[in-house]
């Protein structure tokens, strides 16, 4: 991505806002039922935020119509409902995108091998500038803030911090073998999110149907003839909490010297602060072992307490 600038000042310089030039389609696959899907993005005019068509319905991506079912994030208008919105707004958000309607054949977003990989390389290209100046938001308090559940068995919490620049910092852990714990510090950029981000995959365990590699072999071939759409390429695959290795292929292995979980994680929050509207500057979140609910619940408490405000 090419970053514009405007010169506000002698010395001082503010980016603008920015959609795509052009529409934009992309295919995939949606992941419950396996048949073919697709997204088209199209250009948004300035200050107009990012909205998910489906027919004549829209829904804009905003924290407040947000919501966790089915292990996945949920946008809703209170008519229908998108489902899995979390990946692709991650790439949106990490192009620094502010303004797009996209329009979806069916109420799940696509699902891509490698995860945000192809809808970063669909789009960056055609990505332009506009005539306003984007907002930028910073943590707004002198103490650093947490959030945490008060369930004392569920040790979710996030903490958000001034520092100098934009990080996100993730420790996640899992008891299953080849998960444990995990930890990965973002410094915000795009150039750090396509090397370090945007091929991690989620985890999927299936303990009933991949206990052994012949069934592991039959939950497969099923998924090539259409009956859904987890695959090598798009899942990480685990056939059991004791299992010692992840099931994918060779060709289609664990990336990241084994973190890619952890990395996933932080793919998914990039997600999740899209639906913020807001681009941050010199603020650190710190998240440990949360998910998409405690998420969306904790984004919107810090922003209730007035916890950011607009950067000089």
């Amino acid at each position: 991505m090419h970053e514009i600038w405007q010169q506000k000042e002698v010395g001082e310089k503010r980016m603008l806002e920015q959609t795509v030039k052009n529409e934009v389609k992309v295919d995939g696959i949606n992941v419950y039922n396996g048949k073919r899907n697709s997204v088209i993005f199209h250009p948004q005019e300035a200050q107009r935020g990012i909205i998910f068509a489906l027919g004549k319905e829209k829904i804009r991506a905003d924290i407040n119509n947000a919501a966790n079912k089915k292990r996945t994030i949920v946008v809703s208008n209170g008519k229908i409902e998108i489902f899995l919105v979390e990946h692709l707004l991650s790439a949106v958000y990490a192009l620094g995108i502010d303004n797009l309607v996209i329009e979806l054949s069916d109420k799940i977003c696509p699902t891509l091998p490698f995860c945000a990989s192809g809808y970063i390389k669909a789009l960056e290209e055609g990505i332009i500038p506009q005539d306003t100046q984007r907002t930028y938001w910073k943590y707004s308090k002198e103490a650093q803030i947490t959030v945490s559940t008060k369930d004392s068995n569920k040790p979710d919490s996030m903490t958000v911090s001034s520092q100098k620049g934009f990080s996100i910092d993730y420790h996640a852990y899992y008891p299953h073998l080849v998960l444990g714990h995990q930890n990965f510090r973002l410094s915000v950029s795009i150039e750090n999110y396509k090397e370090q981000i945007m091929n991690a995959r989620a985890p999927t365990l299936f303990p009933v149907f991949m206990r052994n590699e012949f069934i592991y072999s039959l939950f497969l071939a099923f998924g090539k003839r259409g009956f859904h759409g987890i695959n090598e390429q798009n899942y990480l695959l685990i056939a059991s909490q004791n299992s010692d290795r992840y099931f994918n292929g060779k060709e289609f292995g664990v990336l990241y010297e084994g973190n890619e979980f952890v990395r996933h994680k932080i793919l998914d929050v990039m997600g999740t602060l899209a639906l913020t509207g807001r681009q941050f500057k010199d603020t650190c979140f710190k998240f440990n072992m949360t998910g998409h609910k405690f998420d969306i619940y904790a984004l919107r408490c810090l922003f209730n307490a007035g916890a950011f405000e607009k950067s000089e």
